[in-house]
Parts: C-alpha cells; structure tokens; sequence
C-alpha cells in the first residue's frame, strides 16, 4: 500500500505494525480524503449477443471481458480502442491475469494463456500461446500465475503446471496433483489466494482456513472458523491482512441472504474483526479503504462500507439489536437498475453490470 494510498484501514493497523519514522511523519501528515459519491462517467454497450460473463482489469486499466457466447472482448483504459476474438466456441470461461500482457482464460477442465501483443495507438493483437488440456472430471474452480507457472484448484486438490522454459515455444507440464482431504465432513475447496512474495498459499474450506507454505510445500497453520457458512471466498487485502467472505442462504430478518465478512492478521492469521453483512456477497475490497456490496431487496442497490461502518455493524450484532438489520451503517448506498453482479476496481473507478447485462457501467469516485 504506497505512501499516496493511505486509508482508514493502515492507520487501524498502525498500532499493529512497526513503521519507520519517516512513515509515521508521513502518516501524521496525510489524512485520507473522504468519498462523497460516485459519478457515472460511461456506459459500455457490447451488442446485444453479447452477455458477460466476468470482467477483469490489467494493471494499466485496460480490461478484459468473456461473454457467454464464447467472446474474449478487450477494450483499453480509454474504452475507445476494442479487439474481439471467438475463444474457439469455449462458453463461460473465468479469467486470470498475470500482467498488462499475459491473462488466462479457463473453464471446467481447459486453461488458454494469451499474450497481448504489439499494444499502441493504433494495433492491439490477442494471441493464444498455449493451450493446456486438464483432462479433469471435477469442475477448475480458480487458478493463478505463480510466477510462470500455473497453480489452481479443483473439489478437494491443489494443482500445478509448470512452464517448460527449455522449448522453443511455450508449453506446460503438470506436476503431480496434492490431495487435500481432511476429517471434515465436507472436503470441498472453496477458494485460495497467494501472498504477495508467493511463499504462502491460503485455501479456504468448510470449518478451516488452511495455511501452506509454498516450497518445500508444507503446512504452516490452520484456522478454525466458527463461521461455517455454504461458500467461502478469501481476497488478500495487502500485505498485512487477509478477508473471509463467508456466504450463507441463512434468511436474515432483511429477507436477504447473509453474509460474514472476517478480516485477519497475515502475519499471525489472527481474526481482527467479524461482521456480518444482510448483503448478497462483499465483491471486492479496494485500497484498505472500501468493501463494495451488492444487497438485493424488492430494490436492488451497490453498499459501500468503510472498515469503521464494519466496526459499528459489529457492535449492533453483538448487542442483538432489533434494528441492527434496519441501521446498517454505510458510506453509500446507490440503487441500480439490475441486479449488480461483479465490481473491478482500479485507481478511482468501478464497474458494474448485471447478471445477463450486454452492457455495463463505469462509474468515478468523487473525494472531498
């Protein structure tokens, strides 16, 4: 988290965390600026073939989008220069990105890395580099670059391929899968994420949090939850904390479905705090500074929090207050004209789209 980002959430952790006496001057100096509201600043239309699936964003702002027909759709940060390709009939595919010039694409049991080449004013070329045939029965849950090579899940194993640097094109050979049953009545992976140095590996299960070294590959820790809830979806926040996002069909008293957002230490895996959430899902987390929710009532509408409105949830829930569902504290609540599905959040931008949009929506956040 650099020294223009600072947000609530690192000075939280400043007691937490050791800084240098340059950081803490810096710290004392600047105050972060508070979100006012979100401007709508374009709306993207794709045609009317063309549902999203998932979108993703490069480091440079650039965007990657899959639809259900088989597209890959790139547009760059400017959204005026777009390149569509046909994935070769590949319907539903999830989308990795390593950098501003490799991304993955995969879906049940078939992983395709393209590079992005030639990238100027005037000439964008998407090339498929290789194309790697898993051959798995159970579904590929989630995947991630790992340097050059590839790591993922699928059910109850980890997996990984690893790149053959030595040929003169690329290629990929798998290395022996790692079975990761327990005790548990249910073995299920759920999601994983990576530290930011790859020397850990994060999995999420039903009742545990596993802890993984990388190499030699071995267990570091386990967190048991008290959370068990049917989903659980970790994203790393920064390199001092990790999140939980636990989702349940439970109804809450809001007749929405709940969730239990958990933050932890990475140092020491601690829980820092717990709060649940009468939302569909935390979709993403951005700078230390928000989580972005969607909540789906007779209205569907896009929660912003700050860590200070999960703290003030927090203490609602714990004192079992009756209108704990009805005073949900929050920075904003916009309402859409769709369900909203998926948020990307980079530098001061968000983007939204429904669940069978051909279109979405860029939105600015506006600062005091």
């Amino acid at each position: 988290m650099g020294i223009n980002n600072i947000s609530y959430f690192s000075s939280y952790f400043s007691k937490t965390y050791e800084k240098d006496e340059s950081q803490k001057e810096e710290d004392s100096i600047k105050s972060p600026k508070l979100l006012e509201s979100l401007e709508l600043k374009n709306e993207v239309e794709l045609g009317k073939d063309n549902i999203i699936y998932e979108i993703k964003q490069f480091p440079s702002g650039s965007i990657i989008i899959t639809t259900q027909n088989g597209k890959i759709i790139y547009f760059d940060k400017t959204l005026k220069n777009k390149i569509e390709i046909k994935n070769n009939n590949d319907e539903k595919n999830k989308i990795c990105i390593k950098n501003d010039f490799i991304f993955a694409t995969h879906n049940k049991s078939i992983i395709k890395v393209w590079s992005i080449e030639n990238i100027n004013q005037s000439k964008i070329k998407i090339s498929l580099k290789e194309e790697i045939d898993t051959k798995f029965i159970k579904k590929i849950k989630q995947i991630s670059f790992i340097n050059d090579d590839i790591i993922g899940i699928k059910l109850d194993e980890l997996f990984y391929y690893i790149k053959n640097k030595n040929q003169k094109y690329d290629t990929y050979e798998r290395s022996n899968n790692i079975s990761l049953k327990s005790d548990e009545s249910k073995n299920e992976l759920y999601s994983f994420i990576l530290t930011k140095d790859d020397k850990e590996i994060i999995l999420a299960k039903y009742h545990y949090i596993y802890v993984y070294q990388i190499e030699p590959f071995q267990i570091i820790t386990i967190i048991k939850e008290d959370v068990c809830l049917t989903k659980k979806r970790l994203f790393l926040i920064d390199e001092h904390s990790f999140g939980c996002d636990n989702k349940t069909m439970i109804i809450s008293t809001a007749l929405e479905p709940a969730n239990v957002l958990q933050i932890f230490n990475l140092k020491n895996k601690k829980l820092i705090i717990e709060a649940s959430l009468d939302d569909y899902a935390v979709m993403y987390f951005r700078w230390g500074k928000f989580f972005v929710s969607p909540s789906f009532c007779r209205h569907s509408f896009v929660n912003i929090y700050t860590f200070k409105d999960l703290e003030e949830r927090n203490k609602l829930n714990k004192n079992n207050s009756e209108k704990s569902h009805e005073n949900i504290p929050k920075k904003l609540r916009y309402e859409s004209i769709f369900r909203p599905r998926f948020y990307s959040l980079n530098e001061n931008l968000l983007y939204i789209y429904g669940k069978c949009a051909h279109n979405f929506l860029l939105y600015k956040f506006i600062f005091s």
